[in-house]
């Protein structure tokens, strides 16, 4: 090859190499700002310069040898077109999450419960549950970390399979779920999306078909998560109770600091008050330090407090009420240091505390009012995932739910002993027992 020729094949070169990166970024652009995830498709850059590669290694020395007699434009466009169209297979395998999972996002578990339940939704929000036999089964479920990417594949599909024996085994006649449903951190689930293993997750509890409610996590809605609270209660809103679905979610609520917060009555086949389950937020972060977690704000308290006298009032007694929310009260960590030193204040109901209590830095003073009312008996968080340990603390039980989580932990995968579900089962006079899983 002469040395005009050469330059003409740089020139070439130069040309195809301008016109491929081009395209790829072009691709990428595009599936960033259409499908909405910078990090779950930044694998178009690295795999465009691996096709490039390929191109100079393999592609280039075969043409030569063979002498092609095809023209030059017509084999670089068919060398573009074909290697756009593998980067675009790789972005279709890549959002074909949800195929392989199609079992577990399709079925539909025979309800089996002997406790036929009628629910109502208030004008105020608050959604009331009328038992027939003065019971009702309340399965706690927290820390289910939805990765959904198809690089969470496995994790993700163990959560489902766990949650699916859970229900089978245990037959609940309400599920609560204390946050942290989904898990938008690109270090382990390479993405920012929060909308889409969110979808996933209400499908799969939809087809459970059995009523369930949830509390915000500090994940839901991480800082560098693609969608704000707002919007994904627009996402809630098609699984609601209201639209014949499963999920015990009201866009009224009162209004105070938070996310989400509700309350849920099981009453009594005479119409009495059985329990009184509070939903709330507990927050995500304080500032944008790493684990500054939030808590639970004043006016959430007053509301509570507030409601809790309401019921008082309107039912004539002290009613019994229960707490649902994600993230610990520092009075977790007083209970077990109160149970280290043997104190008469504590008392170990069950489980086990394999780490730390990762609260506030705050203390709210929630468990003092709750201690002033004399409602409470009974507060149900997740947060640390390795705890599941039930202590009653200054006469109120601080129980750590049992996770599911496959995929926040380094490791977790493999861990056994935390994992599973917390049960109580309300009993009449507002008696209550607690079943764990396994």
């Amino acid at each position: 090859m002469d040395k005009k020729d050469k330059n003409t094949s740089k020139r070439r070169e130069w040309l195809f190499a301008l016109i491929w990166f081009t395209a790829a970024a072009a691709l990428y652009a595009v599936s960033v700002f259409v499908l909405k995830d910078w990090l779950r498709y930044f694998f178009i850059l690295p795999a465009a310069v691996v096709f490039y590669v390929l191109r100079l290694v393999i592609l280039l020395p075969l043409s030569k040898k063979k002498r092609s007699k095809i023209n030059m434009r017509i084999r670089m466009t068919v060398q573009i077109i074909s290697c756009l169209a593998v980067l675009i297979g790789l972005i279709v395998w890549r959002d074909s999450y949800s195929l392989p999972l199609y079992p577990y996002l399709t079925f539909m578990l025979e309800n089996e419960s002997e406790n036929i339940l009628s629910i109502e939704h208030e004008a105020d929000g608050r959604f009331i549950i009328n038992t027939q036999n003065d019971t009702l089964k309340v399965l706690q479920l927290t820390d289910i970390h939805i990765g959904g990417t198809i690089s969470t594949y496995r994790q993700d599909y163990a959560a489902f399979h766990c949650i699916y024996e859970i229900v089978r085994q245990m037959r609940p006649d309400l599920i609560i779920i204390t946050g942290d449903l989904v898990f938008p951190l690109p270090f382990e689930s390479l993405s920012t999306d929060n909308r889409t293993p969110l979808v996933y997750l209400c499908d799969f509890m939809q087809r459970i078909g059995i009523p369930w409610a949830f509390v915000y996590g500090n994940h839901e809605t991480e800082l560098v998560a693609q969608y704000t609270a707002d919007e994904l209660n627009n996402i809630l809103d098609y699984y609601t109770f209201d639209l014949g679905g499963c999920l015990l979610f009201s866009r009224i609520q009162p209004d105070v600091y938070g996310r989400y917060n509700n309350l849920i009555e099981v009453r009594n086949a005479d119409g009495s008050l059985n329990q009184a389950l509070f939903l709330l937020d507990s927050n995500d972060y304080a500032s944008n330090k790493i684990n500054d977690y939030d808590c639970i704000h004043s006016d959430q308290i007053e509301w509570y407090k507030s409601t809790v006298e309401e019921l008082n009032a309107r039912e004539g007694k002290t009613v019994s009420s229960m707490l649902y929310f994600h993230i610990p009260l520092p009075e977790f960590e007083e209970a077990y240091q109160a149970l280290l030193r043997g104190s008469n204040e504590a008392e170990l109901l069950f489980g086990e505390r394999r780490e730390g209590c990762a609260c506030s830095d705050k203390n709210s003073g929630l468990f003092d009012v709750i201690k002033e009312l004399g409602s409470t008996k009974a507060v149900f968080c997740g947060h640390d995932h390795l705890n599941d340990a039930g202590i009653r603390y200054q006469g109120v039980d601080l129980v750590y739910g049992r996770s599911i989580d496959f995929l926040a932990y380094p490791g977790i995968d493999k861990m056994t002993q935390q994992r599973g579900a917390t049960m109580v089962t309300l009993l009449p006079e507002s008696e209550y027992e607690y079943t764990l899983w396994p």
